[in-house]
């Protein structure tokens, strides 16, 4: 590799690295230098405490989040296959915004150098805007910076008491990437860690040559900037060894200092909590924690009526139950590789923040879900730019769902009772029956609650109908904390703890059941 530029008094990736054997040999040679600073440390200094309890994560992809440099030439405003101009500039520039929003970390999609041109052909030919075709394994990609832009970012985030999350590639290149080092096998497998996934050319992580290279090209990206995490993409198709020794290596080599440390979320598609696949993935030390496909189907299927409130509890109750006691994951009611959440369920949107919020796994944000970001079913509808015409609308109404979406995160957070006291479903409706036509007509309620440490935490989520919550608190029990939607009402009248929630809305409170001292 060739020598590394520095940058704000960090190393920084070279934007394109040398395509020679002596790169590959220098390669190894860094590699080894990893191996033995992991060395020289103790397996726990080494190994992550986990993905922060307490953290609340930002989810954004780079060229669809914010524009703020000039464009390349092949930039088209709008088109859902091609860049759009969002870049690390604009998103530096949208910091205070993901600040208000009170999350602790983004993470945002892969920077490094992509495929040129476009894929395909006609109406399908796409550009690698999305970041996932890298040519390299590492050097910034000019449509969305370069090493000093990223650096910049990362510094400001730090700055706002956010760490930047990045998502790196580790499977494969993209279409059509040269291989003078001759990285990606041939002929391709028939099984999840041999197979290339979707005709991608696959990188021979299970040769010990190329995983050097694949690991010390991404522990780099840790080095060089920064960082606080990665998300490891399409962890299933690679060996959990290759994924364990970047996050040693970057836990040995990064200087985030942000939070308890670097951490490692691997996506493992399908996953859910209580799968055997996660608890093995960080057993082995492959990742801190894993995202989970679960929450999101749940959740929509309730708010549109699909699902009876009765079987929303009784899976709620499982899930917290196997989250408690197994490896930590992330929670998301939509991404870059689902339907948008807003085109999933409509006006009832708002109502999965709460679901969201009140879930033991660590949230997970998708840019726009917070302000109803339409989007469509799939790629590439669901990635549709941030609609920042519609935050301006929302920052002067005072209804709007974006100041619930804040009020959660920020009651999550200032309240450990939210996120990790012991669950239970106080309420629903019995009797809620499931729409013959499957449409979001029917009614239904569901009340979640959570106690620990002297403190009760209590959502009341109405769908469809009016809700009035009625249960019993001691003489002493006090509201400290309540986030309600437009209508909605808390209260505690001669030892009842009431909840009025207007249909389609929400109310949560956090109760001190002590009361004062």
């Amino acid at each position: 590799m060739s020598p590394v530029s520095r940058s704000r008094s960090r190393p920084t990736l070279h934007a394109r690295p040398a395509r020679t054997r002596s790169a590959v040999r220098e390669a190894l040679c860094l590699s080894l230098l990893v191996l033995l600073a992991m060395a020289s440390s103790s397996r726990a200094a080494t190994r992550s405490a986990g993905a922060p309890a307490a953290a609340v994560v930002a989810f954004v992809m780079v060229d669809r989040f914010a524009d703020g440099a000039p464009n390349l030439a092949d930039v088209v405003h709008g088109h859902p296959r091609r860049f759009q101009g969002g870049d690390l500039v604009g998103l530096r520039d949208k910091l205070p915004y993901l600040a208000k929003l009170g999350v602790t970390h983004v993470w945002i999609t892969p920077v490094a150098a992509q495929t040129d041109g476009l894929v395909g052909a006609g109406d399908d030919a796409t550009a690698a805007y999305h970041g996932y075709w890298p040519r390299d394994l590492q050097g910034v990609d000019p449509h969305f910076g370069d090493a000093a832009a990223l650096s910049a970012f990362v510094d400001a985030a730090r700055a706002h008491g956010i760490g930047v999350v990045l998502d790196v590639v580790i499977n494969h290149l993209g279409y059509g990437a040269a291989d003078p080092d001759r990285l990606v096998r041939d002929p391709c497998g028939d099984d999840d860690q041999t197979r290339c996934l979707f005709g991608l050319p696959d990188l021979r992580t299970e040769d010990p040559r190329v995983r050097a290279v694949v690991v010390e090209r991404t522990v780099a990206w840790a080095r060089d900037f920064g960082l606080a995490g990665f998300r490891l993409d399409a962890l299933k198709h690679v060996g959990p060894d290759v994924a364990r020794d970047i996050g040693k290596g970057a836990r040995a080599m990064s200087s985030s200092g942000i939070g308890p440390g670097f951490f490692i979320v691997g996506e493992h598609w399908g996953a859910a909590p209580g799968d055997p696949a996660v608890r093995a993935i960080v057993d082995d030390g492959a990742a801190d924690a894993v995202l989970d496909f679960s929450l999101a189907g749940l959740a929509r299927d309730w708010v549109t009526g699909r699902l009876r409130s009765a079987a929303l509890a009784h899976h709620l109750v499982r899930r917290d139950a196997a989250l408690r006691d197994g490896p930590p994951m992330l929670g998301f009611l939509d991404s870059h590789d689902v339907t948008t959440w807003a085109y999933a369920v409509g006006d009832r949107a708002p109502l999965g923040a709460p679901l969201l919020l009140f879930d033991r796994a660590i949230p997970v944000v998708t840019w726009g879900t917070e302000v109803g970001r339409r989007g469509g079913a799939g790629d590439p509808d669901n990635r549709a730019f941030m609609p920042w015409d519609d935050v301006a609308r929302a920052e002067v109404s005072p209804g709007h769902p974006l100041h619930l979406w804040r009020g959660l995160v920020r009651l999550r957070r200032a309240h450990d009772v939210v996120r990790d006291g012991a669950l239970s479903v106080v309420a629903h409706d019995a009797d809620d029956a499931r729409a013959a036509d499957g449409a979001a007509g029917d009614a239904g309620f569901v009340v979640l609650q959570r106690r620990a440490a002297g403190r009760r935490a209590v959502v009341a989520v109405a769908r469809g109908r009016r809700l009035v919550h009625v249960q019993a608190v001691g003489a002493r029990a006090r509201i400290v904390d309540v986030v309600k939607s437009p209508g909605g009402d808390a209260r505690i009248d001669d030892g009842r703890l009431v909840l009025d929630a207007p249909g389609d809305c929400f109310v949560a409170v956090v109760i001190d059941e002590k009361g004062p001292t």
